[in-house]
């Protein structure tokens, strides 16, 4: 990972809810770097300190005393990945309908993208993995159809979320074809 560390903060992916202490640092484990706040998680090759090794790490530096969840778990398997049509400039063009930066307003939009609808919050996630990993390629997962993958093979970096945590009404569609983004009526 440190050749991204200047396009990738791993602390973005990481929960910024202190009632789930266990997730809102980053963990070292087996040459791996990995963090998650329960909608994304990422799983990346890295060469970190040694001293790092099976911690989970704040983004104060200090060291979280907690159980980190098995991300592997949630990784889906090659066969059960199907490639998606869209691409970076797509979820880029989608995020552009705001510039809010806040986590709470980037939550309350959601965004019908054709393929699935996706909350704002989890296309700046992507959009952020993406330009650090730009070789990655996005996957669909054909048994779990709310389960996404971006992954890099070569640099062994994934990214598994679900574009929408809840099944609530979209509030702006994605036109793949006219590559613009419009706001629906509520």
């Amino acid at each position: 990972m440190s050749n991204t560390k200047k396009t990738f903060n791993p602390y973005d992916f990481a929960s910024v809810d202190k009632r789930y202490l266990f997730i809102a640092g980053v963990y070292h484990k087996d040459g791996y770097t990995y963090a998650t706040d329960g909608r994304f998680a990422f799983k990346i090759k890295d060469d970190y300190p040694a001293d790092l090794e099976s911690k989970i790490i704040a983004e104060d530096g200090s060291v979280i005393d907690a159980r980190f969840p098995i991300i592997e778990r949630v990784l889906p398997s090659d066969n059960q990945l199907e490639v998606s049509s869209l691409t970076l400039k797509d979820f880029k063009k989608a995020r552009s309908v705001t510039t809010a930066k806040t986590r709470c307003y980037l939550q309350s939009i959601r965004i019908d993208m054709g393929e699935s609808k996706f909350q704002a919050l989890i296309i700046d996630r992507v959009i952020k993995f993406w330009t650090a990993y730009p070789d990655a390629k996005l996957y669909k997962n054909k048994t779990d159809e709310k389960q996404w993958l971006l992954k890099d093979k070569e640099k062994d970096a994934s990214l598994v979320f679900m574009p929408l945590w809840n099944d609530t009404s979209c509030t702006h569609k994605y036109d793949v074809v006219t590559k613009k983004c419009i706001k629906l009526e509520e």
